[in-house]
């Protein structure tokens, strides 16, 4: 299963700014390293435009099949002080991160 972005986002009134972030659960994080399929940037998403609060993925050990997601949420561009910070290597775990964030931080629903 390929996990969709943009279809988590569907139902709210945001932004995706960047997404190279296409993760098959079908295949091994090896596999997703090997066809450079990993980055530190990976999604970025607009989720509150008004507050300008951005949901940030990456994962900054790219070439490391043990390494780990990092999420960011930032207010007004201040990444020295995220609203919020995870760090996990469960890729469900991300999608869950984005869903409560969109609940919790988007302005509107579409």
């Amino acid at each position: 299963m390929v996990i969709n972005w943009e279809n988590i986002c569907m139902q709210y009134d945001v932004l995706i700014t960047w997404n190279t972030f296409i993760f098959d659960t079908s295949k091994t994080m090896q596999e997703h390293i090997d066809h450079l399929m990993l980055s530190d940037d990976l999604l970025q998403i607009v989720i509150n435009q008004e507050d300008n609060i951005i949901f940030d993925v990456g994962y900054p050990d790219f070439l490391n099949e043990n390494g780990f997601f990092e999420i960011y949420l930032i207010k007004h561009f201040d990444w020295d002080k995220p609203l919020e910070h995870y760090v996990t290597k469960d890729i469900f775990e991300v999608k869950q991160i984005l869903e409560k964030s969109l609940e919790k931080y988007s302005s509107s629903r579409r």
